[in-house]
C-alpha cells in the first residue's frame, strides 16, 4: 500500500519542495544494532519524512526515538 501511494505521487507528480516523494527499504536481519546504525546513516544523508516500521518488536526499542 505504502509504494504504491509512492508511485501514485509520482504520476500525478506530487512533490514537496520540488523534489518526487522517495522511499527506501532498510534489511536488518532482525538485529537491533542494525537497525540502529542503518537508521542513523540514512536520517544523515536523507530529508526524512517519516518512517514506516520497524518489523520486528526487538528493533522498535532502539528504533522508537526516531520516530
Amino acid at each position: 500500500m505504502f509504494q504504491a501511494a509512492i508511485i501514485l505521487s509520482q504520476q500525478y507528480n506530487i512533490t514537496i519542495e520540488t523534489q518526487f516523494i522517495g522511499w527506501q527499504s532498510i534489511q536488518t536481519g532482525r538485529d537491533g544494532t542494525n537497525a540502529l546504525s542503518n537508521t542513523c546513516s540514512l536520517i544523515s544523508t536523507s530529508n526524512i519524512v517519516g518512517m514506516v516500521g520497524p518489523e520486528f518488536s526487538s528493533e522498535s526499542l532502539l528504533i522508537a526515538p526516531f520516530a
